[in-house]
């Protein structure tokens, strides 16, 4: 195996990015939960698509630096 590849998986970058990634996971689920104290139907509907869609933008980044980290 070569040290150069180890070195570059173990860089801190990859781990720092990781973490920002399931921050914007965790951010889009307790976006959902806001939604479900809305009043109105409409509005927490409006919630629970914007909450997917930072939770599939998390869920994507995470995926993509666990790949450049196994590479």
């Amino acid at each position: 195996m070569n040290t150069n590849s180890t070195e570059e998986a173990n860089a801190e970058r990859h781990y720092l990015f990781l973490i920002l990634a399931v921050v914007v996971s965790v951010v889009g689920l307790y976006f959902r939960f806001i939604g479900d104290q809305a009043n109105y139907t409409h509005v927490s509907a409006m919630y629970t698509h914007i909450s997917d869609i930072i939770l599939v933008i998390g869920a994507g980044l995470s995926l993509r630096f666990i790949y450049d980290i196994l590479k």
